[in-house]
């Protein structure tokens, strides 16, 4: 209720957060992240992005979470109801993914050896950029994997999933942000 009294708490998922207003789609489009600011910061950025739901008509609920760095960000998705089928896609996350317009995917359900070869896609695809380090192609079929698991307990509810995005680190994957829809 009082973002000040909270600043401890939040002290605790380490020296640098991220802010953003929750359930929100495309948030960046509202100005509604704020990424690597200091707990004692919080407060104003609750603040300020309070304002931004109520101007633009958004649920006002904030989402606090750790930083998480990485090298890289991909994104990951499900389109569940195409005319085809199901599909699984994977491509160059954040921003990118709309500006660079490159994606892979494969009709579900996969394989293990499919989801390998989608991940060695994106994978090589941010590979062959010069002074990028390698994404780590294990972690990444196992997004593939995860959303093919998701869809098959799933699939009479949900239509979509958005991963985006997931940062690569040398250690593997972290999915910092999702939206699954019915």
């Amino acid at each position: 209720s009082d973002p000040a009294d909270a600043t401890e708490s939040i002290s605790a998922l380490g020296d640098r957060v991220v802010v953003k207003l929750a359930d929100v789609a495309h948030r960046t489009e509202h100005d509604a992240v704020r990424v690597g600011l200091a707990p004692v910061d919080v407060p104003a950025a609750i603040a300020e992005l309070r304002a931004i739901a109520e101007r633009d008509c958004l649920p006002s609920t904030i989402a606090i979470q750790t930083m998480v760095a990485g090298h890289g960000e991909a994104f990951a998705g499900l389109q569940g109801r195409t005319s085809l089928g199901a599909v699984t896609l994977m491509g160059v996350g954040g921003v990118l993914v709309e500006v660079m317009r490159q994606v892979a995917g494969r009709f579900l359900p996969v394989s293990a050896a499919d989801a390998n070869r989608l991940a060695g896609e994106i994978a090589d695809l941010v590979g062959n950029l010069r002074g990028q380090r390698p994404w780590p192609r294990p972690a990444l079929a196992e997004v593939v994997r995860g959303i093919d698991r998701l869809w098959r307990e799933h699939s009479e509810w949900l239509s979509s999933i958005d991963l985006n995005p997931i940062i690569v680190t040398a250690d593997g994957a972290v999915i910092v942000d999702a939206l699954l829809l019915g």
